[in-house]
């Protein structure tokens, strides 16, 4: 290799780099007038995972939240992909369906996967800001075809 092709690899390399690098992905800009930045599961990703109820898409489809199951497949816990956040503070995503917060995670194996219009989920900046400190975990609201519909 000669000194000029040498150069040309040291100049060329970082920039192929950097240019490879993107940060974000593929994934398209968020609109404008969007207020936080949440990833949704529309309902038609739901009818295309083939989930029969909402804990079956969340672990499918969540980018936030990883789900564990009990020896009898009953929903045990779900707990946020990035790790524990505090000794103090809850450590799980936080779920709403219509707004209501639920208490027992295996009530979402109640909820049909073709009764839900989308599923939002939350990271902790965007759900501490809206839902406080209990929530720095994450938040996962669930919206219903009849609460949207209505």
């Amino acid at each position: 290799m000669t000194v000029a092709q040498f150069r040309t690899v040291l100049v060329l390399a970082p920039a192929l780099l950097f240019a490879g690098c993107r940060t974000g992905g593929s994934a398209p800009a968020p609109p404008a007038n969007q207020a936080y930045h949440a990833h949704v599961i529309t309902s038609e990703d739901i009818a295309r995972c083939g989930a029969t109820d909402v804990w079956e898409v969340l672990k499918r489809l969540s980018t936030t939240a990883r789900t564990t199951e009990a020896y009898d497949g009953q929903p045990k816990r779900l707990e946020s992909k990035r790790g524990h956040t505090s000794l103090y503070l809850q450590d799980d995503p936080t779920v709403y369906v219509d707004g209501v917060p639920i208490d027992d995670i295996r009530q979402l194996r109640q909820i049909g996967a073709s009764d839900v219009d989308s599923i939002e989920e939350m990271g902790s900046v965007e759900a501490t800001a809206y839902y406080g400190t209990n929530s720095n975990a994450g938040v996962i609201l669930i919206h219903s075809r009849s609460k949207s519909a209505g």
